[in-house]
């Protein structure tokens, strides 16, 4: 499958545009100070203690990104392990694997808050606005009739009342209870009745206060919805959670945040022995629609409406071919031109958007020497380390010819692939472009190298995921490298990772790459989880006409997409397989309708987001030639010329753990009566309401189409 260069193809974009209202509109919303999962060690593990009571150690990572980690507390009795016993295998919110819990090992468990000492990152749970919450918990508690907090938060209003500023707790009667107290200093209970708890089993809490009403809800695992089981309305000049001051010398500080404990008079007490599990805590009232144990309901309406003409002065679909990236409110996407005689090479258009569909050119960028062609273009947008104002990175491939012998007549041309990099600043006032001299990397004459894409881990370490085609054999392997720039000094790794590969003894035509974030890492150590989506192969047989009675069993390849899971950030080979003997590439999507010949048809060309901050399903839009009926057209081969290939735009979307997909659904049909039915390469890209926006190159057309979902 080798690919021609589509730099050399004039071509125009279809522009489309998808709502996904039906998402939870962010499943990391921006209010989420600190999530605990409880999901960083091993099962059956004791947590990590520190040899001094109140001496913070980060044992429990705060998964909202604001670096709000949990400390445990030393001693066999406050010692707490990791718990295979979770009510789900995942978070039915987000899909995320819910591999453990925590349960005491002793009769004292206790997790705290300690922000002089862990120094959080982004929002700070102890000096942050508490005048809204909500706050998710889910218990399996011991039945011991004694008061047991599953959330507290740490104060003493005074010498004479012995109250700490929050409980979520169950009391010894056996009530859920919320209480809080305010800034004024009163307090503000909503509890059920007596012995409302009955059973040890998971209960999923959240209690939430908007300034005037305190609620608590429960999980109803029978009709999948939460039910408010205890309310109280209140009238507060101040409904921020009361701090104070210290009072006493006992171990601990006013505003701290506990898991697994409460205070009363001072002391430590109230311990929840059980099992605890996903603790979210937010400084605004989230809709029910939000909440984890909520399950996604993605993409139920697949209908597409809001067809859009382009600039009829110009008769062209103007838009970016392969990536978007966003600038405070501006949009900024790249396209290819030319090539362009006499000289035959090609010039790159940046182009803006204030809106993400109509797009207007921002600057010509033209460097490249005769017979040169800019090709797969990848933008990242963002302020590099140690730099003070923004500027966008254009990873690019490249591909040079030269004619040894000066005759066009003749096939033995010569093609140097390289994968480069520009940078361009001053994008508010008259911007400007750097092209740096070194190249990330380079292959043997006539061997592939392109389809870059940059991706940025938690650490902000840069990576350029691309494909890489061997120099000694037909294989193309999906590879990494990471690079630092230092103003216009450009530093690559020396070596290549390898990202994506068939296992040994296959051939391996692994390529066009795109990455999202499974998971952060929460130490912001860039030990992040991944997903690559890519374009791969899929060996079939079918019968091969010789002669109107003759037809012999030919071995084939057709187009379909894959994934594979990368861990610790990717940065090592192992890191994505540990042994290329097993496949840990997993099917996206694989068409399954024959044509008429009885070959399959072909996916190709993905790109993938992830919705909800890193947090919700991914998404992955491709191109597919799988004609809704096989008499339409016949299948693409695999090594179709790009310019030749008929497209659907379509999109398919993780349901379960990022191994399963839904069904494909049609962005744009690719129809055959306005030509747009011969397309390639697609974006994707997450906007901040929760639309999804995506592109369309179509050759033959000179349609431009907004879809709204």
């Amino acid at each position: 499958m080798k690919r021609l260069i589509i730099g050399i193809i004039p071509f125009l974009i279809l522009s489309t545009y998808l709502q996904t209202r039906l998402f939870a509109e962010s499943y990391t919303p921006d209010s989420v100070i600190a999530y605990w999962r409880f999901e960083d060690g091993t099962t059956n593990n004791t947590l990590p203690q520190p040899s001094t009571a109140y001496d913070f150690t980060a044992v429990v990572y705060d998964e909202s990104g604001n670096g709000n980690h949990l400390s445990s507390w030393p001693g066999s009795d406050e010692a707490m392990k990791y718990d295979a016993d979770t009510d789900h295998s995942k978070v039915p919110q987000s899909s995320q694997r819910n591999n453990n819990a925590i349960k005491n090992n002793g009769i004292k468990p206790k997790l705290f808050t300690k922000s002089t000492t862990s120094n959080p990152s982004g929002a700070d749970i102890e000096t942050a606005d508490f005048s809204n919450f909500t706050i998710e918990a889910s218990y399996k508690p011991l039945l011991n009739n004694q008061f047991r907090t599953i959330v507290g938060r740490d104060a003493q209003l005074s010498t004479t009342n012995m109250l700490a500023s929050l409980y979520l707790q169950i009391t010894y009667d056996n009530r859920f209870k919320i209480l809080f107290v305010d800034h004024d200093g009163n307090a503000h209970v909503a509890q059920t009745a007596a012995n409302y708890v009955t059973t040890s089993k998971w209960y999923h809490l959240v209690a939430t206060n908007d300034g005037s009403k305190l609620e608590l809800f429960l999980y109803d695992d029978d009709n999948q919805e939460y039910t408010a089981i205890a309310s109280t309305t209140y009238s507060s000049s101040n409904s921020n959670i009361y701090i104070g001051s210290k009072i006493g010398t006992n171990l601990w500080h006013p505003g701290g945040w506990t898991v697994g404990r409460g205070l009363y008079n001072g002391i430590h007490t109230d311990y929840a022995k059980g099992l605890i599990d996903e603790v979210r805590i937010s400084n605004a009232v989230l809709p029910q629609s939000q909440w984890l144990q909520k399950a996604d309901t993605a993409f139920t309406d697949t209908s597409w409406i809001n067809p859009r003409l382009p600039d009829t002065a110009t008769n062209e679909g103007l838009a970016p071919q392969r990536s978007i990236v966003k600038l405070g409110s501006t949009y900024y996407g790249a396209k290819n031109i030319g090539p362009v005689y006499p000289n035959n090479n090609s010039r790159l258009q940046l182009l803006q958007s204030t809106d993400g569909q109509t797009w207007s050119e921002k600057i010509i960028i033209d460097f490249l020497p005769d017979n040169s062609v800019f090709h797969d273009i990848a933008l990242w947008a963002g302020t590099l380390p140690n730099e003070t104002n923004p500027c966008i990175l254009i990873a690019h491939g490249t591909k040079k010819t030269t004619d040894p012998d000066n005759n066009p007549q003749t096939d033995n041309n010569q093609s140097e692939f390289t994968i480069n990099l520009i940078r361009i600043d001053n994008l508010n006032t008259t911007p400007t472009y750097h092209h740096f001299a070194t190249s990330i990397d380079s292959n043997a004459t006539n061997k592939f190298l392109g389809s870059p894409f940059i991706h940025q881990l938690s650490n902000n370490t840069l990576q350029v995921y691309y494909d890489y085609e061997l120099p000694n054999s037909n294989d193309q392997h999906i590879v990494m490298k990471t690079f630092t720039i230092s103003s216009t000094y450009l530093t690559p790794s020396s070596f290549r990772i390898i990202a994506a590969r068939a296992p040994n003894n296959q051939l391996s035509r692994d390529g066009m790459p795109t990455v999202t974030t499974l998971r952060k890492d929460p130490r912001n150590n860039g030990n992040d989880t991944l997903l690559l989506a890519f374009e791969s192969i899929n060996e079939y047989t079918f019968k091969k006409r010789i002669n109107d009675t003759t037809h012999h069993n030919t071995i084939a390849y057709n187009n379909v997409i894959r994934g594979i899971i990368g861990y610790n950030g990717g940065q090592t080979n192992n890191d994505w397989n540990d042994n290329w003997n097993n496949d840990n590439r997993f099917i996206i999507y694989q068409p399954t309708k024959l044509d008429n010949l009885g070959r399959p048809y072909n996916a190709y060309n993905p790109h993938i987001a992830r919705l909800g901050n890193n947090a919700g399903p991914a998404v992955v839009a491709f191109l597919t030639d799988e004609a809704i009926n096989s008499s339409d057209w016949p299948a693409d081969f695999s090594y179709q010329p790009v310019h030749h290939r008929r497209g659907q735009l379509q999109f398919t979307y993780s349901t379960d753990n990022f191994n399963t997909w839904s069904s494909p659904a049609n962005i744009h049909p690719g129809n055959t009566s306005d030509g747009s039915n011969t397309s390639y390469f697609t974006t994707l890209f997450l906007q901040e309401d929760g639309k999804l926006l995506s592109t369309l190159d179509l050759f033959n057309s000179h349609r431009v189409f907004t879809f709204t979902k």
